[in-house]
């Protein structure tokens, strides 16, 4: 609790630099296909759920992308 063990991150979390976009090793999309998806979903013509399979991502990751909830810049 007081931050003496070895286990502990917090430290290291909290100082940790925040990665966006393309430059988190963990993001699986490129500006270009997230702009790319945005340009091609349009309600009741392409489905969240064709984007996801076509690019190989979840359908929830679509639907943040669209609503601006991630990749915001």
């Amino acid at each position: 609790m007081k931050g003496r063990g070895k286990g502990n991150i917090s430290k290291l979390v909290e100082n940790a630099p925040r990665l966006c976009g393309e430059q988190n090793p963990a993001a699986k999309l490129t500006i270009g296909q997230v702009t790319e998806i945005r340009r091609r979903y349009v309600p009741r013509q392409i489905s969240m759920k064709a984007l996801a399979t076509e690019f190989k991502v979840n359908p929830a990751a679509i639907f943040c992308i669209v609503h601006n909830i991630t990749w915001r810049s």
